[in-house]
């Protein structure tokens, strides 16, 4: 069996000029797991992102925090920015989604 890695890391900026990486590992989708009381795994719960939300997604997944709270990375968001941050974020958390066609091959392999 192949090892599993966390995603590749994708190139966001904030707003602030700063080059700062996405990165969701399966750790980091157990945390938010945890605070939201429900997976991210689904396209329902992506669906329903608010401000919050999406703020936490973004916060969990910073590789760089460089000491940003959560308030603090979302003060530097500008919401001009947001449909860029949006699919950079996209971008590293379906990188993090194993394909359907991968699963279905591994189940039938004895």
């Amino acid at each position: 069996m192949e090892k599993l890695k966390p995603t590749d890391p994708v190139a966001i900026d904030l707003g602030d000029g700063v080059t700062r990486h996405l990165r969701y590992s399966l750790g980091s989708m157990r945390r938010l797991k945890n605070k939201f009381g429900s997976t991210m795994l689904s396209e329902s719960s992506l669906m329903g992102l608010d401000e919050d939300k999406l703020a936490e997604l973004i916060h969990e997944g910073l590789v760089e925090k460089d000491g940003l709270s959560i308030d603090d990375m979302a003060d530097l968001i500008d919401s001009r920015r947001l449909k860029e941050i949006i699919e950079g974020f996209s971008l590293a958390f379906s990188g993090s989604m194993p394909e359907k066609k991968a699963a279905s091959q591994t189940a039938t392999v004895q």
